[in-house]
């Protein structure tokens, strides 16, 4: 490995580890490390074939309000131009994940730096030309994945690119800029009630998002705001939802069913952030906004519905690489 590949390698795990920070996420321990294989029939490393150890990118953790524990995560950076991401290069790539997962079970550092057990793995690929970076083709690369996993002790690999990526980074600019006004007291992502887990968990506000979250075309959050109004300070309840789906009239509907379901629509207001900013849309979400406000005024529900776009980026911001 070149030097220059050595250090735009390290450059992209500083930025993952400032993306997920930002998100919430608890890093554990330091980034790149090395665990020994415990593994070494399955992962062929008896013999020449891997005389290398397991290195490990970064850990992070979160805890997980559906599953009413602490999650611990294996992230794996990569950074590659567009030719070098292909179907054989994702499958080495998870590959490997799968692996130091696998072998992470069982792995003293893992239990010293205080990491919740781990099976969980999130692969970073980023496509550092991101003018070339074709999302359909990475799609189908993705539906052509197959690799091997202990039938017994399953694990959960997500895989994230450049579209999911500056999602993300829109995501916190925006949250950002929702912390930064002056009037915000207070803002959490927020957790409805699942009804798969028979009411043993409640609705919760949380400062970190969830990675089942990140890979939803919506996720919700609360804040509270306060203006100061003829020498009176009165609070408003702020309902958000990030919006990633295209925002058809279809789409947006069955976003407002989702938010009657949550009981989402009772406070101050909606604000519901869009990601597609695409002028196509605009007809079906004027409509989509009159309609809803129609059933405010025949409902008596004094809600304002107020909508807003996030950032668009093509590149990861600046300030994440240090």
């Amino acid at each position: 490995m070149s030097e220059e590949q050595q250090y735009q390698g390290d450059r992209w795990t500083t930025q993952t580890k400032n993306i997920l920070h930002r998100l919430g996420w608890t890093q554990k321990g330091d980034a790149n490390f090395d665990i020994p294989c415990v593994n070494k029939g399955p992962h062929k490393t008896r013999d020449k074939d891997r005389k290398n150890p397991h290195g490990i990118d970064t850990v992070f953790s979160f805890y997980d309000p559906y599953k009413l524990k602490d999650i611990g995560i294996i992230v794996e950076s990569k950074h590659r131009q567009w030719d070098g991401i292909t179907k054989s290069t994702i499958e080495e790539f998870v590959d490997q994940l799968r692996m130091a997962i696998e072998c992470a079970e069982t792995n003293e550092t893992f239990r010293n730096i205080g990491c919740p057990p781990v099976k969980t793995g999130l692969l970073m690929i980023w496509c550092n030309e991101p003018h070339k970076f074709n999302d359909q083709k990475y799609r189908e690369y993705l539906k052509q994945l197959t690799f091997k996993t202990k039938k017994r002790n399953p694990i959960t690999l997500y895989v994230a690119s450049n579209t999911e990526i500056l999602k993300w980074c829109s995501l916190i600019e925006k949250v950002n800029g929702i912390k930064n006004n002056s009037g915000t007291i207070e803002f959490g992502y927020y957790y409805p009630s699942d009804t798969f887990s028979g009411g043993e968990n409640s609705a919760s506000k949380r400062g970190h998002v969830n990675i089942v979250h990140l890979f939803s075309e919506y996720i919700f959050a609360k804040s509270t705001q306060k203006i100061e109004f003829r020498n009176n300070t009165i609070t408003q309840e702020i309902n958000h939802i990030f919006f990633f789906s295209e925002p058809t009239l279809e789409e947006l509907n069955f976003m407002y069913s989702c938010i009657k379901r949550r009981q989402l629509e009772y406070g101050d207001e909606i604000r519901i952030h869009l990601y597609n900013s695409d002028p196509k849309y605009r007809v079906f979400i004027e409509e989509f906004k009159r309609t809803v406000e129609e059933k405010f005024l025949k409902q008596e529900l004094k809600v304002a519905l107020n909508i807003e776009y996030m950032l668009r980026l093509s590149e990861v911001p600046e300030q994440y690489s240090k």
